[in-house]
């Protein structure tokens, strides 16, 4: 899904780059002020928030790929830029990705001028993309046409490098090289079809080509421009209010003028490019009956200037379905929902597991009656819901603001209307769907059109929520989920109320006699992150049929390989193949016989019994993949709850993924996670208990002797679950600064391990 970001990342970082590419596209040479637009160039309110982050790795994005990429929604005060950057004015079509340039501005109030339109009167666009560097970096694009409508790609960190167009001058462009700026006449008209552009980058070269054929650069190369680390890749449409943008725009004239993008390829020296190819469809699915209340993801919260709180026990299984209440109990309220702060009723969302794309979206619905309103609504996954979104992607309102559940208010995008239904929605379940394309979007009831709306379909994968509010305290009500279902365009429907899934065991270890197995790797003078031990092999021992990892104190203080002595050492084993490059310690120890044992779906089940006092004992999965964390995702299924509270400590449950796909231990998200509440007094580690988590492809669901207590679905995380095959590891850690040494030596016992693969 296109990510929608916020103030500051874009206000400080591109002034400079636009206005050296923008005066090298009008007009070569600007002799009379070259430097004027860098004088000119304000900074936004979080200066220097753009920095490499290190990592340039090949790719090839096709328009819904691209729009996965960061949709800025900014503004940046320099003169060239009459528009703000919108993230509603990108758009995926059939074929293209489209960027708008158009008279409706957005406001954004983080920048003194943002949201003022007499010094942004425009829409623009701006998105943030993965890294390029050393290599070769292609766009197949039709640049939008319109005097001073500027079209910029280009790599920035401080330094640039790119390619950008004037769309009262297309037969030339412009480029952008580190702190210079350079320009070429074209062999053809840039906005009168699609073409592609190469820029080759090499250690102090630089080629640009158009369509294959090499661009002779005004003035020659200067080498010492070239830019010499990773830059983010950027594009822009926007249009330019500075004096070398003549002639002047002119939105009667050019409004709306749109730059559309095929595609986007990067391919590092030396490396083979990688196939073009858009994100896979969501799964489909089909949720029906009393076992959906697994696929259905309660809220618990309440949202400022609002009466009503969303509750997580307001959502449950019934014997047709899932239901979900309103009424006046607020006792299960989260704290700050409580007291005088003004919430007087309840009310309750529930969140689909995995979003929904392109195909067809239904569900088989009963609605609550009049005084509760029902919301079915497919949102935008950066912001879940507590309750009905005020701007959904798409929404069905039964009865709001207190009138009959008939009245139903539709809304995609900006488009909205109110239908009279012709029966009672509140009495019976009827079946509500959405047929989705890239061009239209059709919801309909009981098989009949409701609406069709061409101009405001939306392009992104998005979540499905339904809700109920009550139009008062005294307001009581339910609607009833039966089913809910999912069919990717051009895909294959799955049957409803299917059995749970079953699985087979793919392999176990009970850790009989005094050596490993195969699959596990033990550290050796390793260490991970800043924590207090040292790994050492001499902490991992296999006896009386366990797996033991000791944490214990050096008879003396142990160096490590890099220099750094250690007062303490501790075990650790894992399952990984070491697949990736980039390892999670300085071991870079390599264990092929460990791959058949990873796998992406399934789930795993650890018999082991926490070591008593502050430890920090764990159960994780991470990639066995050639990823870096936090891409992939970590799943931790045990981590000893050491936040906040003192042993004997409580297990607790998270996952953590990557905001961005190509960020390498930066832009890390994730779900706050839960610890299991046992009763008051209970110790876990006075006895042996059976911690797992099992994986699919919209879920991920953690529980402790059988009993699920936390899980986390493919909506919440915006569609970043696994991807690969995870492997286990085991480790008795120590967090920085642990000084509990009277508590040693003390033992992690892990008496089994079991692995199990769908059927």
């Amino acid at each position: 899904m296109m990510r929608r970001a916020g103030s500051g990342a874009i206000a400080g970082m591109a002034g400079m780059t636009l206005a050296l590419i923008a005066a090298a596209a009008a007009e070569w040479p600007p002799v009379s002020s070259p430097l004027s637009p860098t004088a000119q160039f304000e900074r936004g309110p979080v200066g220097g928030s753009i920095r490499s982050r290190g990592t340039a790795e090949a790719f090839c994005a096709l328009p819904e790929t691209v729009a996965t990429w960061t949709a800025q929604t900014q503004c940046n005060s320099a003169p060239q830029f009459l528009s703000s950057f919108c993230a509603d004015h990108v758009r995926v079509t059939s074929d293209a990705l489209e960027c708008v340039v158009d008279g409706h501005p957005c406001a954004q109030p983080a920048h003194p001028s943002c949201g003022n339109t007499s010094v942004h009167p425009y829409g623009g666009v701006a998105i943030e993309g993965p890294e390029i560097f050393y290599g070769n970096t292609s766009i197949t694009v039709k640049v939008a046409v319109g005097n001073a409508v500027m079209t910029t790609i280009t790599g920035y960190a401080g330094p640039s490098f790119g390619f950008g167009w004037n769309g009262g001058s297309l037969d030339t462009v412009g480029m952008s090289i580190g702190s210079g700026h350079y320009s070429a006449k074209l062999p053809f008209n840039a906005g009168s079809d699609y073409h592609r552009y190469d820029m080759v980058w090499g250690n102090g070269t630089a080629e640009f080509y158009a369509d294959g054929s090499k661009l002779t650069l005004t003035p020659p190369l200067d080498p010492s421009d070239v830019p010499s680390q990773p830059l983010p890749l950027f594009i822009f449409a926007y249009a330019c209010g500075a004096s070398w943008c003549t002639p002047k725009f002119d939105c009667d004239s050019e409004c709306p003028a749109t730059t559309s993008i095929k595609a986007v390829a990067y391919t590092p020296n030396g490396t083979t490019a990688v196939p073009c190819a858009n994100p896979p469809s969501p799964p489909a699915f089909c949720d029906a009956g009393p076992p959906a209340a697994t696929a259905w993801f309660p809220t618990n919260g309440c949202a400022a200037n609002e009466s009503v709180v969303y509750l997580a026990d307001h959502v449950g299984p019934t014997k047709v379905g899932v239901e979900v209440r309103a009424d006046g109990n607020l006792s299960s309220a989260p704290w700050n929902c409580k007291g005088d702060r003004g919430y007087t009723s309840s009310g309750a969302t529930a969140m689909g597991a995995s979003p929904v794309h392109y195909g067809r979206t239904s569900v088989v619905l009963q609605t609550a009656g009049e005084g509760v309103a029902t919301d079915f609504q497919l949102f935008n996954m950066e912001t879940p819901p507590l309750g009905p979104q005020g701007s959904p992607e798409v929404g069905l309102g039964f009865g709001r603001a207190g009138s009959s559940p008939k009245s139903l208010f539709l809304q995609v995008g900006a488009d909205n209307a109110t239908v009279t239904l012709t029966f009672d929605p509140s009495t019976a379940p009827h079946n509500y769907s959405f047929s989705w394309s890239p061009d239209a979007l059709v919801v309909a009831a009981d098989g009949r059109v409701l609406h069709t709306a061409t101009a405001n379909a939306p392009q992104i994968a998005l979540g499905v929520s339904v809700s109920v509010t009550p139009s008062s305290n005294q307001s009581t009500g339910s609607a009833t989920i039966v089913s809910a279902s999912y069919t990717p365009q051009d895909g294959a429907a799955v049957s409803c109320g299917a059995p749970p899934q079953q699985y087979k065991l793919l392999w176990e270890d009970d850790f009989t006699g005094t050596t490993l197995g195969k699959q596990w790797t033990p550290y050796d003078n390793c260490t991970h992150g800043k924590e207090a031990q040292l790994y050492v092999a001499d902490a991992v021992t296999v006896a009386d049929g366990m797996l033991k990892l000791t944490a214990f104190e050096f008879p003396e203080n142990k160096t490590d390989r890099n220099g750094v002595q250690h007062r303490f050492g501790s075990g650790w084993v894992d399952s990984a193949s070491n697949l990736s490059s980039r390892a999670l310690n300085d071991c870079w120890s390599n264990n092929s016989a460990a791959q058949p044992f990873n796998f992406l779906h399934g789930k795993w089940e650890i018999r082991a019994k926490m070591p008593a006092g502050h430890f920090w004992t764990a159960l994780w999965l991470m990639p066995d993949a050639e990823v870096c964390w936090p891409q992939g995702g970590e799943v931790d299924i045990l981590e000893s709850d050491i936040w906040g509270q003192q042993p004997p400590y409580e297990p607790h449950a998270a996952y953590h993924w990557a905001t961005k796909g190509t960020a390498c231990f930066h832009d890390m998200a994730g779900a706050e996670g839960a610890a299991l509440k046992s009763p008051p007094g209970f110790d876990f580690s006075k006895d042996f208990h059976i911690y797992s988590a099992e994986l699919t492809e919209r879920w991920i669901v953690y529980s402790v002797d059988g009993i699920p207590y936390y899980s986390v679905s493919s909506t919440e995380t915006r569609g970043n679950l696994p991807a690969t095959p995870m492997y286990l590891i085991l480790g008795n850690q120590l967090w920085p600064g642990w000084d509990y040494p009277s508590e040693l030596p003390a033992v992690f016992e892990i008496d089994w391990v079991k692995a199990w693969v769908p059927e």
